[in-house]
């Protein structure tokens, strides 16, 4: 009976936690023909928590004004498609990559990031929003 108590109390007490992660920097780096690539760094320890946790999660661009819908970008490192890490963990900070309309950088003023996401368990992955800046010799369209 009570290895059954200490599993349920185990369940509950991941089941709908939030881990709150920081991104570093986001930026858009390149634009080609209508589409623009964006770049986003976050720490070590995000990483960790998204490869232990299994976490599913994308990038969405949204504007910092306020409410309006996001655009997900599934993102990418390395240039392998990625929802979490599989393959082990790459030291130091993590650049993750994704690719949306460029048209978004016109329709939303002031375009920001954040990540979003969630496991099998329950649990939530979720950052503040950062603002997106351009890259040297790249302008907003």
């Amino acid at each position: 009976m009570r290895k059954g108590v200490t599993f349920l109390g185990l369940a509950l007490a991941l089941t709908g936690c939030t881990y709150r992660s920081s991104i570093l920097s986001a930026s858009v780096t390149k634009i080609v023909s209508e589409d623009a690539t964006i770049s986003v760094r976050i720490s070590q320890q995000d990483a960790r928590a998204i490869e232990r946790w299994e976490f599913s999660f994308s990038i969405e661009v949204i504007s910092c004004h306020g409410p309006q819908d996001g655009y997900p970008m599934e993102p990418y490192h390395n240039g392998e498609s990625l929802h979490h890490f599989q393959t082990g963990l790459p030291k130091g900070e993590i650049t993750l990559t994704g690719t949306i309309p460029a048209r978004l950088l016109k329709e939303y003023a002031a375009p920001c990031v954040f990540l979003r996401g969630g496991s099998y368990l329950g649990r939530r992955i979720l950052s503040g929003p950062v603002p997106l800046t351009f890259v040297a010799g790249i302008q907003k369209p």
